[in-house]
C-alpha cells in the first residue's frame, strides 16, 4: 500500500506528464501505436478490404455459404500474417544488432 508521501509524489509527477500540447504533437502521438502495424484493426483497413472479401469468399465456398465465421477467419489470417512479418523483421533486427556488438572491440 503506498504511503501518503508516495501518493503526493505521484500526483506531482503526473501533473508534469500531460502529453503533447500542440496540434502537430497530438497528431504525431496519435499514430505512435500504429507505427508497427499491429495495432491497426484489420477490419477497418481499407487497403485490405478486397483481400479480406476474396479470402472470405474462398472460405465460404468450402462451407457452401458466406458466413460471418468465414469473414472472421479471413481477418484472423491477415492478422496472423502481420504478426509473422513483425516477428521476422524483429528477429532480423536482433541478429543484426548482435552482429554489430560482436564487431565492436571492447
Amino acid at each position: 500500500m503506498p504511503s501518503a508521501r508516495q501518493i503526493a509524489a505521484n500526483r506531482r509527477n503526473s501533473s508534469k506528464s500531460t502529453g503533447p500540447r500542440s496540434a502537430s504533437g497530438r497528431r504525431t502521438s496519435a499514430r505512435n501505436a500504429l507505427r508497427h502495424g499491429l495495432a491497426i484493426d484489420i477490419a477497418t483497413d481499407a487497403s485490405k478490404h478486397d483481400e479480406i472479401e476474396s479470402l472470405t469468399k474462398a472460405l465460404s465456398n468450402r462451407l457452401d455459404k458466406i458466413s460471418e465465421y468465414a469473414r472472421e477467419a479471413a481477418k484472423a489470417e491477415f492478422d496472423l500474417l502481420r504478426i509473422r512479418k513483425i516477428r521476422r523483421s524483429s528477429r532480423h533486427f536482433i541478429s543484426q544488432r548482435k552482429l554489430l556488438q560482436l564487431d565492436t572491440p571492447n
